[in-house]
């Protein structure tokens, strides 16, 4: 940004923004604000450990980034975003924000990158309003997500709560910190929806590696058959089949396999004290004989 477009940004909202944010949110805002988040494009960076890709774990089209991750085509992106937009539009209606305002951010949310904030300004009445949309077209679209906004916004939610006679110490102020926190939690959205997408994903691969492992047990101790298990738990193996076995939830093999180990620890201890009488019963009889 140029001295001009830098002297646009509200700092000071900006500021109060983020100290009214929790210790784990404003490391998060951070991150994401000077682009050093987990995606795809760092990750690839690590020299060990790293990903191998520096694509996109959702669409797997594009080079995964922060400007990227907000605009991801995957399905489940788009439905999260929509959803994102909604919670958005409805906290700016409870918090009486101007109807241009209103519109021009929805269609950002909407469209993103595929259009401009003079767009969704030019044809409003308010000069004011087509200056906000001109001053944040030269800040930048992703600026504006990263919680670089022009104070015109402020002003004209400042004008506009002061006509309403809305009852705030502040108004625009208040309006103008709270509405850079409903930014940053709209991307904080986009990035916790990605991570739970890739998580699930390695959940589910952790439980495939695990059941594979399970049914190799199962395999193993019907192979086994009912050798070393006493007559009376012989039932566990055999009045049953591999394949019905193979056939439970991964929860209920896993109890089979507790039950197989318990009875066969039993038998075990049963053995050894089937020995331990004969040994003494031999040990009896020598002492007789002497």
């Amino acid at each position: 940004m140029c001295e001009d477009t830098y002297n646009w940004v509200d700092w000071e909202s900006s500021g109060r923004a983020i100290q009214g944010m929790r210790p784990a949110e404003r490391v998060w805002v951070t991150k994401f604000a000077s682009g050093f988040c987990g995606t795809a494009s760092m990750m690839s960076r690590w020299k060990s450990g790293g990903w191998e890709s520096d694509r996109c774990p959702l669409c797997g089209t594009s080079r995964e980034t922060v400007d990227h991750l907000l605009w991801c085509s995957a399905s489940s992106c788009k439905q999260r975003r929509h959803d994102a937009t909604i919670d958005f539009v409805q906290w700016m209606r409870d918090n009486h924000t101007e109807a241009s305002i209103q519109y021009c951010i929805t269609q950002i949310l909407q469209r993103g990158p595929s259009t401009t904030f003079q767009a969704h300004t030019n044809e409003c009445i308010n000069p004011l309003v087509r200056l906000a949309g001109l001053q944040q077209d030269d800040i930048g679209m992703m600026n504006f997500f990263r919680g670089r906004v022009s104070s015109t916004w402020m002003k004209i939610q400042d004008a506009h709560m002061l006509r309403r006679h809305v009852p705030t110490r502040r108004r625009g102020k208040s309006w103008m910190a709270s509405f850079i926190q409903q930014i940053y939690r709209w991307c904080r959205c986009m990035w916790d929806h990605r991570n739970d997408v890739i998580h699930r994903r390695e959940a589910a691969a952790t439980e495939m590696v695990l059941l594979s492992d399970t049914d190799q047990k199962i395999i193993k101790e019907f192979t086994t058959g009912i050798s070393g298990i006493h007559a009376r738990d012989q039932w566990v193996i055999s009045d049953t089949c591999v394949e019905t076995i193979l056939q439970k939830k991964f929860e209920d093999k896993l109890n089979w396999l507790r039950h197989v180990k318990a009875v066969c620890k039993r038998s075990e201890h049963m053995e050894i004290s089937q020995m331990d009488r004969m040994r003494l019963f031999m040990e009896k009889w020598k002492r007789r004989r002497k």
